[in-house]
């Protein structure tokens, strides 16, 4: 591990330490809660390491792995977030800040990476069984591309699933391939893989009246090397820029609610992909979402098994409790039907339950995912307009209009129903900014009418020591009906700290940090739901 690097590392145990403060209220520990440069929005994870260990993609190793034990060994909450509880921007995540995306750039998805050249391609290999059937070609530039197609009798299932989920998981932050719309026939490969697959692959594709066959080509952008997936427990050996575990990790913890919301029950280590890149001289790895086949209605094959969602691949008591019972003791939704519009497959939101919806594999990163990683995520989640989503619905270019409006109104409904799980989080309150001496936030449940606008919130205002991570003289209080509160008239302390109660659901705690300008500015939120007290 670099010098840089072991700076880095030592930083962020300093980060540990200051939310040990915050948390427990310590005045033990001298250091400082709250560092100059906090928050932090760009973590320093991309300096120049050596090539780390390559790892190969394997869907029976998540299998197994995750299946007859936890392989996560940290315990706690997400340990790479900043001082307000957002995820920084990292060779993992890109965080826009609360920006607005717009319709358009939802459609048009990652801007980086171009379509393949004109054929012909060559095929570097396929694969006929398995999750998917897929074609890794390189275009006569030399760019790689894997190519996924749609099983016979599934039109649009596979390719347009994959294209929806991909500009969605980019919309909210994740890093993604490119993914591109193309049409090939069988006469635009050149076989550098075995004949015979390729010719497994074509004929148990869907094949158009035209005679080409629709595919989704999917490139990695600033691939130097590809050193395949990562897991969501542990961390790569031998990379110096991954210090967090990725159990720990809080994009990762919340994406469990992304992943119920896209039903992307396959989500598992196979699906995702490292790249090591160079930039400004330097070599680091970028961390992918990569394969998006098993997303909405598609498990990749066809259209995905009710059980999808609320069990595990192997998971013994529910079905030996069918057996006994000659299936009386079946749940309802073994009752979901599938839809009419083979491009749906099994969507809906029916039977839709975020807290207890399931991927294929237990997940380690998931099963660690608490209230505040899926407040985080739900509420990424829940500000993405209907525009939006109609936008990355717009991206697959559906050939039934019926099927692209199924689609869009069980997100909507996903969306919504995500939101009204997990968005009252120790009172559902966001985005805190000081304007003219008022602390302004946004009450997220009232935002989105899951509760009355007027709602009766306490406050009380303290002085806060950054050194002993206490809080000191009391600077007044009182009760508001709205998102704002006015600060505290002349207040000189270098920290600040306000309570904001939420009768029923909880506090949250804002610390405010005055520049040289003689102006506050927020430094530091944290929450505590009414079940963990006060």
């Amino acid at each position: 591990m670099g010098t840089r690097s072991v700076a880095w590392w030592w930083r962020a145990a300093l980060r540990v330490v200051a939310a040990g403060l915050l948390l427990a209220g310590s005045s033990a520990a001298q250091a400082q809660v709250f560092l100059p440069d906090d928050p932090l929005w760009t973590d320093p994870d991309r300096l120049d390491m050596p090539l780390p260990t390559p790892t190969t993609p394997s869907a029976a190793y998540d299998f197994v792995v995750n299946t007859f034990r936890d392989p996560g060994d940290y315990e706690g909450p997400a340990r790479n977030i900043n001082t307000v509880g957002a995820v920084p921007t990292s060779s993992w995540f890109v965080n826009a800040r609360h920006r607005p995306r717009p319709r358009a750039a939802v459609r048009m998805g990652p801007r980086s990476g171009r379509p393949p050249g004109r054929p012909p391609w060559t095929v570097l290999d396929a694969n006929s069984t398995g999750a998917a059937l897929w074609l890794d070609v390189r275009d006569v530039s030399g760019r790689r591309y894997r190519l996924w197609l749609d099983p016979r009798g599934h039109p649009e299932l596979v390719t347009g699933a994959a294209m929806v989920a991909q500009r969605l998981y980019h919309a909210l932050g994740y890093r993604v391939p490119t993914h591109f719309l193309v049409a090939l026939r069988a006469a635009d490969l050149e076989a550098d893989a075995p004949t015979n697959e390729v010719n497994r692959v074509l004929s148990a594709a869907q094949r158009n009246d035209d005679g080409t066959y629709r595919a989704v080509a999917a490139h990695l952008p600033h691939a130097e090397r590809r050193i395949g997936p990562f897991r969501f427990f542990g961390t790569r050996p031998y990379d110096g820029n991954d210090v967090f575990p990725h159990e720990a990790r809080r994009e990762l913890r919340g994406l469990r609610v992304v992943a119920a919301w896209l039903h992307h029950a396959g989500l598992q280590g196979a699906a995702t992909r490292d790249v090591v890149t160079v930039r400004d001289q330097r070599q680091f790895v970028l961390h992918y979402l990569y394969d998006f086949t098993s997303a909405l209605g598609s498990s990749g094959q066809g259209p995905k098994p009710a059980w999808v969602g609320h069990e595990y691949l192997l998971e013994v008591g529910p079905v030996l409790r069918r057996a006994a019972t000659l299936g009386l003791a079946a749940t309802p939704w073994t009752r979901e039907p599938l839809s009419p519009h083979p491009a749906v497959g099994r969507f809906s939101s029916s039977f839709f339950d975020p807290r207890a919806w399931k991927p294929r594999v237990p997940n380690p990163a998931f099963l660690r995912c608490d209230s505040a990683d899926a407040f985080w995520a739900a509420a990424r989640i829940r500000a993405l307009s209907q525009e939006a989503i109609e936008g990355a619905v717009a991206a697959a270019h559906y050939s039934n209009p019926v099927a692209a409006n199924a689609i869009t109104r069980t997100l909507l409904a996903r969306r919504n129903r995500i939101g009204a799980t997990h968005l009252r989080f120790a009172g559902g309150l966001d985005r805190f900014v000081v304007r003219r001496d008022t602390l302004h936030f946004a009450d997220l449940p009232a935002r989105y009418g899951l509760r009355p606008d007027a709602l009766r919130r306490l406050y009380n205002w303290h002085v806060f020591n950054n050194a002993s991570g206490q809080r000191g003289e009391r600077l007044g209080g009182g009760t508001v009906h709205d998102t704002s509160v006015a600060l505290p008239p002349d207040a000189r302390a270098p920290f600040l700290q306000v309570t904001l109660r939420t009768p029923g659901h909880g506090h949250t705690y804002v610390y405010l940090r005055r520049r040289a300008s003689g102006a506050y500015a927020v430094v530091g939120v944290r929450r505590r739901d009414a079940a963990e007290g006060t």
